[in-house]
């Protein structure tokens, strides 16, 4: 339920910011998807218990500003662009500021071996954050930080983000470049299997990657099929470019 809540035709899903830019723009346009199986439906459902229990938690302090709170670029033919929920808004008690929270939760293995090791957000995070804080219109918010939680021991690390001009430029300028290839009807090529992108962005587990990029022995020509079936809907305007589109997009 809470996957197709966030799937809406015409929109970008600001989930998606810093990921892969042909998965973004496949989701916008409702592709085919593998469904997820049992074992992936348990981990979405241990995490939405963590983010409730946060939010608990936080709530029974008086430090809740608020949570689960809808975010787009707006309304009308020239601001249907991305939309999202952006997950709490915590109050500081010592001064009173707002912080934005991202909260991740992932298993306990990647927590020590990514999370810990590299001692930083990972970059799709940051972006999905930076996009939340820039289309939040209600909330005044000071700080925004990424807390991730363990899910098997219960540890929690929480980063900062510098909310800098080149970073949310960056952010824009990312957005952009798959806003430009979106108007263009055209899907940035995928990564190769040897790339390190290709493990970067977990493309082995995506749930479009076996339908649009890499078939299965034999499924060739339907996904090429796929491909031609994909119903591009740009009938509205979008907002003016800063950037240009990437280089190597392809069909």
């Amino acid at each position: 339920k809470r996957i197709a809540r966030r799937k809406k035709r015409g929109w970008f899903s600001i989930s998606n910011a810093g990921w892969c830019k042909r998965a973004t723009i496949l989701n916008r346009l409702n592709a085919k998807e593998t469904p997820k199986n049992d074992k992936d439906r348990r981990v979405f459902f241990i995490g939405d218990l963590i983010h409730e229990g946060f939010r608990n938690l936080v709530e029974k302090a008086g430090q809740l500003v608020a949570a689960e709170v809808f975010v787009s670029s707006g309304y009308g033919p020239d601001a249907s662009d991305r939309v999202g929920v952006l997950d709490i808004i915590v109050r500081k008690k010592k001064d009173g500021k707002n912080i934005l929270y991202e909260m991740k939760s992932i298993s306990t293995g990647g927590f020590w071996k990514i999370v810990m090791k590299l001692k930083a957000p990972h970059k799709h995070h940051v972006y999905q954050a930076v996009t939340y804080y820039l289309e939040n219109k209600k909330y005044p918010i000071d700080e925004v930080k990424i807390i991730y939680f363990s899910k098997q021991d219960g540890a929690i690390r929480a980063y900062p983000v510098k909310l800098t001009e080149t970073l949310i430029a960056e952010v824009e300028d990312w957005w952009d470049s798959v806003r430009a290839a979106y108007i263009a009807q055209a899907l940035p090529a995928p990564f190769t299997q040897d790339s390190v992108e290709y493990k970067e962005h977990y493309c082995d587990n995506c749930s479009f990657a076996q339908h649009y990029c890499f078939p299965v022995e034999g499924q060739e020509a339907q996904v090429q099929q796929n491909l031609l079936e994909l119903e591009w809907d740009i009938s509205t305007e979008s907002p003016p470019l800063s950037t240009n589109v990437d280089a190597g997009i392809s069909q």
